[in-house]
Order: C-alpha cells, then structure tokens, then sequence
C-alpha cells in the first residue's frame, strides 16, 4: 500500500522595477482559484442551559456513517451525541476510571468499519466503542508520550503524531514524529516525517516559554481514510 504525505505551502511572487527607470511589469496570467463560501447552517451549545447542550472544552467533532453528530467535551469527559438537526440524543460515557470511561480525553476518530476511538492519555491509549456506540475494549499503550493525533488508513492501522523529549548533552531534545501504527501495537511500523527541537539548559533556565512554544507548534494531521495522510 502506497502512503501520501502532502505539504501545503504558500510562494510569494513578488514584481519589482529596475534601475532604469521603466515602469514595473506584472504578470497577467497567475490563475484565480475558485473561493468556497461557507455558511452557518446549525450551532449546538449555549452558553447557560442543561447539560445536553453546554459544553465545557471540546476538543474534537466528527459526523459518523449515519449522520450523527459527535462532539468530545474534555471537561465534562464525555461524548455528547445529536442527530443532523442538532436535536439530543444521548451522552457516551463519563469521568471516571472504570470500564469505558473517561479520565482526560484529547482526540477522537472513527475507524473505517465504524468503531469509534477516543484518544486517552490518562487510560494509558485508546477507549474504543462499537458503531452503535456501545463499550468494546481499552488498549493501553503508551504510560509516557501518547500520541497528539491519530487518523486511521484501515481497520487494523492507523497514523499517529507523537512528540518524545530525550536528554542531551547539553540540553533537551525534543522529536515530533509522524509514523504508520498497527493496531494493539505500541512501536511504529514506518517513519512518514520527524523533525527535531534542541534547546539547551541556559535556554530554557533564561525564558523556558521558548521550549513550550516550540513544542504546541501547530501541526495538522488527517487522512481519507484508506491510502492518504496529510499534514500541514
């Protein structure tokens, strides 16, 4: 199975005019790109209400095969569910360290054959339920550095994005790396993109914001599902 890696980035042209005197030349054929305009078609939550549409950080969104609409609150470590009109549903587990629930949820996604996965460092991995939304298993992987994102490529693999931090000689160093799972697996199969951060004990003594910036970079991890992955 092939894997693509996409990078999006932007070139800046610029025209100018030379020493002579003549007037600045500018290029007349650079494409328009077609604009999508997008338009608010349902909210759910406010601001002070029930529980049902209140939420407290929601971390993660997604709409599954039927059209239901999932929303991940951190806070309240649950999932709440609505249909695509936005009307209630019900709540998918709890806080709690029992079975099925919750402890500190950070991403969620679906697998290709409909189980729904919810990424939690405080369950160790991976809290996963069924398609119709019932409790099916814990996978506990990672006690340290669980993964930021993941997007899954089938039922059995998936893609995840993790940042480690190891001792250097004169610092610490940190790697994002982006890698191909299997599932129940806790080391990678394959390295799609790493990249590393060096910051030295001075550094971080002097302004240790610099360390965290570094590390919270904005990376942007997705896929379709089966033979693409994309990250900006």
């Amino acid at each position: 199975m092939k894997f693509l890696l996409t990078a999006l980035s932007s070139l800046l042209l610029i025209f100018g005019c030379g020493g002579n005197g003549q007037e600045s030349t500018v290029a007349h054929d650079i494409p328009v790109l077609p604009v999508d305009t997008l338009q608010v078609v349902l909210e759910i939550g406010v601001e002070l209400g029930d529980s049902t549409n209140t939420f407290g950080a929601i971390t993660s969104t997604l709409i599954d095969q039927w059209g239901r609409i999932l929303v991940l609150d951190q806070v309240a470590a649950c999932i709440k569910t609505y249909d695509s009109r936005g009307n209630y549903i019900r709540q998918l587990s709890r806080q709690g360290n029992g079975p099925g629930e919750l402890v500190m949820p950070w991403d969620m996604f679906m697998m290709p054959d409909g189980r729904l996965v919810i990424l939690d460092p405080g369950k160790l991995g991976f809290v996963v339920f069924s398609d119709s939304l019932e409790y099916l298993e814990e996978v506990g992987l990672w006690p340290q550095n669980p993964p930021f994102q993941v997007t899954p490529i089938s039922d059995d693999q998936y893609v995840a994005y993790k940042i480690g931090t190891d001792m250097a000689d004169d610092g610490i160093v940190m790697r994002r790396t982006i890698a191909l799972y299997s599932w129940g697996e806790e080391e990678w199969d394959q390295i799609f993109w790493q990249d590393s951060i060096v910051a030295s004990m001075n550094e971080i003594a002097e302004n240790p914001s610099v360390f965290i910036i570094d590390l919270l970079d904005p990376l942007s991890l997705s896929g379709n599902g089966s033979d693409g992955i994309y990250f900006s």
